[in-house]
């Protein structure tokens, strides 16, 4: 592939897909980098893959920034310089549109290497400390999911967010593509998650064989994501700071301001929940809310 600034495609000469993985969308969200660390430990073994895999580093001024050695890691640091690069407009135009965002530019100039993408992965982490989570723009192939060593799994997200998710540009909109959210920005178990992760994906569709093995066994909790919330300005204020996949009561208080209360519109879940009460910024989503989760059991991974 024609590869660039932060793009790095190895190609095994052999027919399979082409893997896409995509690290530092955020610059402040760093797991990513593990499933690239995988990778070059497999090289060393020796062991062989088909197809190509493609590791794309997106955002790398905000990665930059990001890295500096006297930086002071704080919430939302270096998340992005000008625009949330995962929250691309609706009518975004990655070959002729006009854009002042260096996130939307960066986007224009990698969706021609996004485009290549079979299957991808986009790696994030949250600012709680909270459980990993697979995110579908609408639905992925249960088998697949169910190797992942993460127990929530979204379905839906594509039609609750007002904008568009950096996924639903990767393969120019076919294909399987999955957003994961490993944990807490900066924790171990965040990179480790995003290695593994790395590891059954591969394996699942073909690339690699005998590198991973499932662990859970635990049902999958699915949670069908209905809608977003947004807080009206900057007098609203949380009640207090909810958990992520935390339970909700349809008209149950959520937040406070000058205008009318924001309330749970119906009975179920908080998701991407915050963790401060105020949001960092008014243009983004404080919530995404779910039906209540359902159990669903793992399907043909072999669980152990």
């Amino acid at each position: 592939c024609n590869g660039g600034e932060g793009v790095y495609c190895f190609d095994s000469g052999s027919k399979g897909l082409t893997f896409g993985v995509t690290i530092h969308t955020h610059g402040n969200e760093p797991c990513g980098l593990a499933s690239l660390w995988a990778f070059q430990k497999l090289q060393e073994l020796g062991t062989p893959f088909k197809g190509r895999i493609i590791f794309s580093l997106n955002n790398v001024e905000a990665a930059e920034k990001y890295w500096q050695p006297d930086n002071d890691p704080t919430e939302f640091k270096y998340r992005f310089l000008d625009a949330n690069m995962n929250r691309v407009p609706k009518g975004f135009d990655p070959d002729n549109g006009k854009y002042t965002e260096l996130e939307f530019q960066r986007a224009q100039e990698l969706c021609p290497i996004w485009r290549e993408f079979d299957t991808g992965v986009d790696f994030h982490t949250t600012s709680q400390d909270a459980p990993a989570m697979i995110i579908a723009n609408e639905k992925l192939p249960l088998e697949n999911v169910s190797a992942l060593p993460i127990q929530h799994y979204l379905e839906g997200m594509a039609c609750a967010v007002e904008s568009q998710f950096l996924t639903q540009l990767y393969g120019d909109g076919a294909g399987d593509m999955y957003m994961i959210e490993c944990g807490q920005h900066e924790a171990l178990e965040a990179f480790e998650c995003a290695a593994k992760c790395f590891l059954s994906l591969s394996q699942s569709y073909g690339l690699v064989e005998d590198v991973y093995k499932p662990s859970l066994s635990e049902d999958l909790m699915v949670y069908d994501v209905m809608e977003s919330c947004f807080f009206p300005d900057g007098s609203y204020e949380q009640i207090e700071i909810f958990k992520n996949f935390a339970s909700m009561k349809k008209g149950q208080l959520l937040a406070k301001g000058d205008g009318a209360p924001v309330i749970a519109p119906f009975d179920g879940h908080i998701l991407m929940a915050p963790n401060v009460k105020k949001p960092a910024y008014l243009k983004e989503e404080m919530y995404f809310f779910s039906k209540p989760a359902v159990p669903v059991a793992r399907k043909g991974c072999g669980c152990a």
